[in-house]
C-alpha cells in the first residue's frame, strides 16, 4: 500500500501532524517506535563536561519509550527573530501569527498572548507591566489522549506501534520509502508519498546522517550544528520586601485559570539568549518562616532569599555536534560531542554580570545583597550545569542550501516531499521553550501543502 503520507513519530509533533493531515484528506501512516526509544538511547555515546540531560530524560508521549514525559510548558518565539537574517527564522509575520492561533485552539488555550508570552488578564496587570517579564505557560490537560482516540477512530488514519522496532532507512522517490529493522533483523517496508520526520531534533538528525549518500545530503549540515539550553545557578539574592519579589517571580504565585504562569525574567542580548528564574525561596527570619498563616507573611515585611538561575543558550562550536560511529552496522552509535569551553565561559559571565546590572537598576530598592557563584571550568561549577532536553540545530531552516539543510517549508531541500519537523530546524535555541514553535512552524508548512 501507498499512503498519501507517513509520519515518523507520535509525540506532540507527531500527533498535530497527523491531525492535520487526516483534515486535509490525507491517508496518513503514523509510525512509532515505542520501547524501540530506549534501545536508540543505548546506542548514544556522549561526550560532554556538562549534565546532557537528553541521554537520561528523552521525553515521549508513549510510556512504553520513556519515563520522562513533556510536561506542557507552552512557550512561543517573539516576532523579532523572524526574518532573513542569519539565526532568524526565515517566514511571514503574518503566516507564524495566524499558525500560533492554530496551535493555541489545538490546545484549547484562550488566556494567553503567545506573541507576547503574556496572560490575557488583568488580575495580574501590575506584573505585565514589567515589559522584561515573559511566562512559559504550563497546561495542566495536554488533551493528547482526546485527539489520539479521535485520529483512531478516523478510517484515514492507521497507526503501527512498532514496538521493538527503529526507523533506519530513506529511499527516496515519487513514493519515498521507509525501512525499520526490529530486535531480530527483520526489515519492515513501508511506502508514502510524502514523508514527515517528527522523531525530536536528536532521532531526526540521526536518521539523516543514516542516509547522507541515499539522499544526497550535504553532511556539514546535519548534526555540526547542535545546540541546547543549559541551566545553572548563578547567584543567591537578598530581598528587602521578600514577599512582594517573590509574587513577582514564584511559579506557585502566579496563575491563571488554575494553570500555571512561570514568569522568566528576560536581558536582551543578541550575541547570547536567556532568560533568569528564581527558586529556593527561602525566608531569612525563622519565626516568620514558621508562620502558617499567608497573610501574615504579607503583613509583615521582612527578608528572605532566592537563588537565581539563568537559562542560556549553548550555541555551536567545534566542540558541540552529533556523529555516527560503527557505520557498517544498520543503526549505527551516535555519538554526541557537548563540552562548554573557555569562550562561553565568558559569554556566561558577561551576560550574568548584566543580569545583576538589570536587577540593581530595576529592583535595586528591594535588594539587600547579591552573593554570586563562581563561574569558571571548574568541576564545582560544571556539576550544577545541566542541559535542558531542548536540542536544537541539528537540521538547520534556512534560505540557501549551501549552508541549511530544509528551505522555509521544513523540506529537505533536495526532496520537497520529505519533510523535518521540531526544534532541531531552529538555528538556535533563543530563550523559548521549543515545543509550541516547533508546532507552530509545523502549521506554517502543513497550511502549504
Amino acid at each position: 500500500m501507498i499512503y498519501d503520507a507517513i509520519v515518523l513519530g507520535r509525540g506532540p509533533l507527531g500527533v498535530y501532524t497527523s491531525l492535520k493531515l487526516v483534515n486535509k484528506g490525507f491517508k496518513v501512516l503514523n509510525i512509532d517506535c515505542g520501547a524501540g526509544l530506549k534501545n536508540l538511547k543505548k546506542k548514544k555515546n556522549v561526550n560532554s563536561n556538562v549534565l546532557w540531560k537528553t541521554q537520561q530524560q528523552a521525553p515521549s508521549l508513549n510510556e512504553s519509550a520513556s519515563d520522562s514525559k513533556w510536561h506542557g510548558g507552552c512557550m512561543n518565539l517573539p516576532l523579532s527573530e523572524l526574518g532573513e537574517d542569519y539565526l532568524k527564522i526565515p517566514i511571514s509575520e503574518k503566516s507564524f501569527i495566524q499558525s500560533t492561533e492554530n496551535v493555541k485552539d489545538f490546545f484549547n488555550i484562550k488566556d494567553f498572548d503567545f506573541v507576547n508570552n503574556k496572560p490575557i488578564s488583568n488580575k495580574i496587570s501590575e506584573i505585565k507591566n514589567y515589559e522584561n517579564v515573559k511566562y512559559t505557560y504550563l497546561t495542566k490537560d495536554l488533551r493528547f489522549e482526546e485527539k489520539i482516540k479521535f485520529l483512531e477512530e478516523k478510517d484515514l488514519y492507521t497507526f503501527i506501534d512498532t514496538n521493538e522496532q527503529i526507523s533506519y532507512k530513506l529511499i527516496p522517490g515519487k513514493s519515498a520509502i521507509v525501512k525499520s529493522l526490529d530486535n531480530s533483523d527483520n526489515i519492515f517496508e513501508y511506502k508514502g508519498k510524502q514523508i514527515f520526520l517528527c522523531l525530536g531534533a536528536i532521532e531526526n538528525a540521526r536518521l539523516l546522517l543514516n542516509n547522507i549518500e541515499t539522499l544526497g545530503l550535504d553532511e556539514n549540515n546535519i548534526g555540526k550544528n547542535l545546540n541546547d539550553h543549559l541551566r545553572f545557578p548563578v547567584a543567591r539574592v537578598e530581598f528587602k520586601n521578600f514577599e512582594k519579589f517573590r509574587d513577582i517571580f514564584d511559579k506557585k504565585r502566579n496563575k491563571i485559570n488554575e494553570n500555571n504562569l512561570w514568569p522568566r525574567y528576560i536581558v536582551n542580548n543578541e550575541d547570547l539568549k536567556s532568560y533568569g528564574f528564581f527558586k529556593d525561596w527561602r525566608d531569612r527570619n525563622v519565626f516568620i518562616r514558621k508562620f502558617k498563616f499567608q497573610f501574615l507573611k504579607k503583613i509583615i515585611p521582612h527578608n528572605g532569599t532566592a537563588v537565581l538561575y539563568l537559562f542560556t543558550e549553548k550555541l555551536f562550536s567545534d566542540s558541540t555536534n552529533l556523529n555516527l560511529s560503527n557505520q557498517h552496522e544498520q543503526i549505527p552509535d551516535l555519538k554526541v560531542n557537548f563540552n562548554l569551553d573557555n569562550f562561553e565561559i565568558d559569554q556566561i559571565k558577561n551576560i550574568v554580570d548584566k543580569y545583576i546590572e538589570q536587577l540593581n537598576k530595576q529592583f535595586g530598592n528591594q535588594i539587600k545583597n547579591v552573593e554570586r557563584y563562581e563561574i569558571s571550568l571548574d568541576e564545582k561549577f560544571l556539576n550544577n550545569v545541566v542541559s535542558s532536553n531542548h536540542p536544537s540545530g541539528t537540521t538547520l531552516m534556512g534560505l540557501d542550501p549551501s549552508n541549511s539543510l530544509v528551505n522555509n517549508k521544513l523540506q529537505l531541500w533536495q526532496h520537497p516531499n520529505i519533510f523535518i519537523y521540531g526544534s532541531g530546524s531552529l538555528p538556535r535555541p533563543y530563550y523559548i521553550h521549543p515545543t509550541f514553535t516547533s508546532m507552530v512552524l509545523a502549521d506554517v508548512s502543513l497550511n502549504l501543502i
